[in-house]
């Protein structure tokens, strides 16, 4: 049995494992979303496909309404903080941005939630995403949406083949988006 000092030690940090019923819900809680239906907050989206098919623009796009509001393929958007990843070609991603901005007569300042890095964050790594919350905490910025482009270029190094290296790295991306 555990003496009273060690219970109160275990109250007084924040709980891992915090035991949560039912009855404790008067409301069951929805789903916040992003982009509703689409996007949920807190979920990791992983948007695939061959080169060349439009990823970055439809990204890009998730990543500028989150940054402003606007509606998505008129489907509600909740505004937030933005982290890019551009990881590939960021003026390619700068170029792409201003002509979203232009086509939906948004000022320059009104895309100012939307922030781009262009080093990519390791996910391959452990030491990486140290650095990077570092450094986004020492900026004040903390993202309610990341997007990073692209996740070949997030997991340098590793054997996209091998399921424990993609695995880990998985369990990094969680780790920096909490």
């Amino acid at each position: 049995m555990p003496d009273a000092k060690s219970v109160d030690e275990t109250r007084a940090r924040a709980l891992t494992y915090k035991l949560q019923r039912l009855s404790d819900y008067s409301v069951i809680p929805s789903t916040e979303r992003l982009i509703d239906p689409y996007l949920p907050l807190g979920g990791q989206i992983v948007l695939a496909a061959l080169p060349k098919t439009f990823k970055t623009y439809v990204g890009l796009s998730w990543a500028c309404c989150v940054a402003t509001g606007h509606k998505w393929l008129g489907h509600p958007v909740k505004k937030g903080k933005v982290l890019y990843g551009a990881f590939e070609s960021y003026h390619g991603v700068l170029r792409r941005k201003e002509a979203w901005r232009k086509h939906h007569g948004y000022s320059k300042e009104d895309l100012d939630n939307l922030v781009c890095i262009t080093a990519p964050i390791n996910l391959a790594h452990e030491g990486s995403i140290d650095t990077a919350l570092r450094d986004l905490s020492t900026q004040g910025f903390r993202p309610d949406f990341i997007v990073l482009d692209t996740w070949f270029k997030s997991t340098a190094g590793a054997k996209v083949s091998d399921q424990a290296e993609m695995t880990a790295a998985l369990d990094r991306l969680t780790v920096f988006q909490k």
